[in-house]
């Protein structure tokens, strides 16, 4: 498919080696998430960067373990009334 074919995707099997995989190869780790400090993801700026991009659970957005091994957080505005999350399997 068209994005298959333009963005790489990798299975580890826990955080811990999500971290190593992403350090090892020098890639910044993005947490989508509405936190203090998090950056309205169309001002931030990914120019020279390899990222990777983490999303929680619709619900509940996410855990402590995969907030802690972010490096920075983005927030994607939702407009319109209803709810403020981001169903992941439609973005």
């Amino acid at each position: 498919s068209y994005v298959e074919e333009r963005i790489q995707f990798h299975r580890v099997c826990d955080l811990k080696a999500c971290r190593q995989f992403l350090t090892d190869r020098n890639i910044r780790l993005y947490g989508v998430e509405i936190v203090d400090g998090a950056t309205n993801i169309e001002h931030a700026d990914f120019s020279n960067k390899i990222c990777a991009f983490m999303m929680g659970n619709e619900g509940s957005g996410m855990n402590k373990g995969q907030l802690d091994i972010c490096d920075e957080f983005v927030i994607i505005p939702q407009y319109g009334s209803g709810t403020a999350s981001l169903n992941v399997s439609n973005a």
